[in-house]
């Protein structure tokens, strides 16, 4: 899935454009080829050489472009007038058609003000109620520009009133899937763009999934559309359609709607369908459409609430961790002051007493100041591991534990973060591999620092092939957890300190997280061991015994 992850920069740069500015010509011009190609492709079905066609995505753009900056509504004019003189072929006056493509832009205008400041739609973020507001407006939207435009060329004579309503009919349609497809299209063009989703590593077998998808779509519209009797079929669309707003959230939904009016288009062209079944195919695009979008908003929120939560979580986890370590630091600082001050002070004296001469006395004086500077190192060493005991936690809470679940929940938790590092985390199992009596919480904790850490060791390759695999199997009586990276592997300068608290190469790291791990695994009566993987990386494994620690 695809959604927003922080406020990226404007497409079109800070603020409204302006004619002052280069930009403002760059994206009027990209504007007009658009434009100007999007109706060169619908020419077809057009009603009574009148410029209106059964689709219309040219209008799309237009709205989008009006809703952007109202100083854009020339540009729409002029693109309009030329469509309609050299590419419909319009027979009216030049008055006739200025005059009606001039009502138009100002009715797209009237929708901008309506979509943006009423219903605050932008076209930079990807919000369900941004798609609401699309679908409550875009058809009310088309009923008003179709009344601008068809009365202008009934009172210029341009169409008889026994024709009026079928050309409103057919704008009304053209204008409302038109927009209702490529609309959500550009928005998640934008989204791609502004948010470089095509740097996401994505599986291969999404790739070739998506693809079979694509496919389906193509075939079902031209079967479909092959005679009459086979209208029934795009229904099928619904399918695939359903499945890419699922996985894929807006993004993929949106683009395959897009792909899907285009592929129908085609086919009821290429079948030479007649009005009457083309617009029931429109009706039938339209309901899909709504569907299509609406499922895969909702998809994407749910993923960026779920992004929220394993934000907040780990923010936390951080928290938590430098405000343990804070504490336990605060602690040790506190209770080691004393007894260490005290040391200081005897092997002082002991020091003292031994430059002083070589009497007798003076010798017993100075090994009773090293025996109590020795009580106190005892005092200090009990104390700090007194405070360690203290952060190990208390007594563990044993359980029957599905580790397969618990790794799934991880892994799902990790995951956007794999992505977003270009890390592809994938989970394996060998074999039947039984439950575990283990703490969850605890066993959570190590595995999740354990992932984390290879993420971010896969992370730092130069390729694309980037990859963590979680594996779980069995041995004899025993559970095996492996966490295998592909990154660099562990330099030789840390390895035979890779367990000691406080240990890192991390700038930002404190060096707590393979050692709490180690002793999460030694209190249930495992392990922790690693080893570096041929040709690169590190493998790190827990063994836990399946009937819990002894």
């Amino acid at each position: 899935m695809l959604g927003v992850a922080a406020t990226p920069a404007p497409f079109f740069g800070a603020g409204a454009l302006r004619p002052t500015k280069p930009a403002f010509w760059v994206v009027a011009a990209a504007y007009l080829i658009v434009y100007l190609v999007l109706n060169t492709i619908t020419t077809s079905h057009q009603f009574s050489k009148s410029g209106i066609t059964l689709w219309s995505p040219d209008n799309g753009l237009s709205l989008l472009l009006i809703i952007d900056s109202f100083l854009f509504i020339p540009v729409v004019i002029i693109g309009d007038v030329i469509a309609d003189l050299f590419i419909h072929h319009v027979q009216n006056h030049i008055i006739i058609i200025t005059g009606c493509e001039t009502a138009l832009a100002l009715g797209y205008f009237v929708v901008a003000i309506v979509l943006r400041d009423i219903f605050k739609f932008s076209f930079r973020e990807i919000k369900f109620d941004n798609i609401l507001a699309l679908l409550a407006t875009l058809p009310a939207a088309a009923a008003f520009t179709m009344t601008l435009y068809c009365g202008i060329l009934y009172l210029s004579g341009a169409i008889p009133i026994n024709l009026v309503s079928v050309a409103a009919y057919q704008f009304w349609l053209g204008d409302t899937v038109g927009m209702l497809v490529v609309i959500p299209a550009a928005i998640a063009i934008f989204d791609v763009i502004n948010f470089a989703r095509w740097r996401t590593v994505i599986p291969l077998k999404d790739y070739v999934a998506f693809s079979f998808l694509i496919i389906s779509l193509c075939v079902f519209s031209f079967a479909s559309a092959s005679s009459v009797e086979n209208h029934h079929l795009f229904y099928l669309l619904f399918l695939p359609i359903i499945w890419i707003g699922i996985k894929y959230g807006y993004v993929g939904a949106a683009l395959a709607l897009l792909a899907t009016q285009i592929f129908v288009i085609t086919a009821l062209t290429y079948y030479e369908v007649n009005d009457s079944q083309f617009g029931v195919f429109q009706i039938l695009m339209f309901i899909l459409s709504a569907a299509g979008l609406l499922l895969g908003v909702a998809m994407t929120e749910r993923e960026q609430a779920e992004r929220t939560v394993r934000d907040q979580h780990a923010e936390l986890a951080r928290v938590g961790a430098r405000a343990a370590a804070g504490a336990m630091a605060a602690t040790v600082a506190h209770e080691i002051s004393q007894p260490l001050s005290a040391m200081s002070a005897f092997v002082h004296s002991a020091r003292l007493i031994l430059d002083a001469g070589q009497m007798t006395p003076s010798i017993a004086e100075a090994r009773a100041a090293l025996a109590e500077a020795e009580a106190q190192g005892q005092r200090t060493r009990a104390i700090i591991q007194r405070v360690r005991d203290f952060v190990a936690g208390g007594k563990l809470a044993i359980e029957s534990l599905d580790l397969m679940q618990l790794v799934q929940k991880i892994s799902r938790l990790s995951g956007e973060e794999a992505r977003d590092r270009g890390v592809a985390l994938r989970i394996e199992s060998v074999g039947d591999v039984p439950h575990v009596r283990a703490d969850r919480i605890a066993i959570e904790q190590a595995l999740n620092n354990l992932i984390r850490n290879a993420i971010e060791s896969a992370s730092e390759r130069k390729d694309s092939l980037a990859g963590v695999v979680v594996r779980l199997s069995r041995s004899g009586d025993r559970v095996v957890l492996d966490v295998d990276d592909n990154g660099a592997g562990v330099a030789p300068e840390v390895a035979g300190t890779l367990f000691e608290t406080f240990e890192t190469t991390k700038p930002d790291g404190m060096g707590l997280g393979l050692p709490l791990a180690l002793q999460i695994a030694r209190r249930h009566s495992g392990n922790l061991t690693w080893r570096a993987l041929e040709p690169q990386g590190v493998r790190f494994s827990i063994d836990l015994p399946i009937q819990g620690p002894e």
